[in-house]
């Protein structure tokens, strides 16, 4: 409590709308119970007291925030608790720049990415449309109800069965899965699953920046 109390005080808030937000934060973050102990002794170096900074961090409910690794090192629940309050916020209006080297929080955290290599911008855009930029190939997988035995698929560069579905290789996802409706409502198929596999965030960042030398 005594840190959201000189948070506040640096921001020059008033007493009463000190306590009112230091309440709703401790309670947000599942701190309140622990109000009145010292961070020193007191709190994990995980997850606690990264839960702590960022209350701090959301004590004059800022338009802007800067997190810096927000989930790093965390347990599984305070990861979430972030992630859910960092959603939470987003939805709220605010505008939360994250820095981070952990591409599945970036992935499921971020509107738009930018990637840095030796202090260059290299590029930016949305997750999504920064996957197309790897080279590694987009897979759509289905099943059908009935599993028909054999299936051509033009957009598909490779068609392979796995196990009670198919797996197809393409360059053209949305072709692609235009075409497997259209087969299915054509051959009267009712289908089961269908999911669409592309290069991670993580794939895209190590091709654009791992292993390229310095001159590059």
């Amino acid at each position: 409590m005594q840190n959201l109390r000189l948070m506040g005080e640096l921001y020059g808030m008033s007493k009463r709308e000190i306590e009112k937000r230091s309440v709703k934060l401790l309670k947000l973050f599942d701190l309140y119970e622990k109000r009145n102990i010292k961070v020193r002794g007191g709190f994990s170096k995980g997850g606690m007291r990264q839960r702590l900074i960022l209350a701090m961090a959301m004590i004059a409910d800022p338009e802007l925030y800067f997190l810096d690794e927000p989930t790093s090192g965390l347990d599984v629940i305070s990861a979430r608790m972030i992630k859910e309050i960092i959603r939470a916020e987003k939805k709220n209006g605010k505008t939360v720049f994250i820095t981070s080297h952990n591409m599945a929080d970036v992935n499921e955290l971020c509107d738009r990415v930018a990637i840095i290599r030796r202090g260059k911008l290299i590029a930016i855009d949305t997750p999504e449309r920064l996957k197309t930029l790897s080279k590694k190939h987009v897979s759509v997988e289905i099943s059908f109800d009935p599993m028909p035995k054999e299936i051509s698929v033009s957009s598909a560069s490779r068609v392979e069965r796995k196990g009670d579905k198919l797996r197809i290789h393409t360059d053209d996802p949305d072709a692609t899965i235009k075409e497997l409706v259209r087969y299915a409502e054509e051959k009267g198929l009712r289908i089961v699953s269908l999911k669409t596999f592309t290069p991670s965030l993580e794939d895209v960042f190590v091709e654009l920046v791992g292993g390229k030398d310095e001159r590059d």
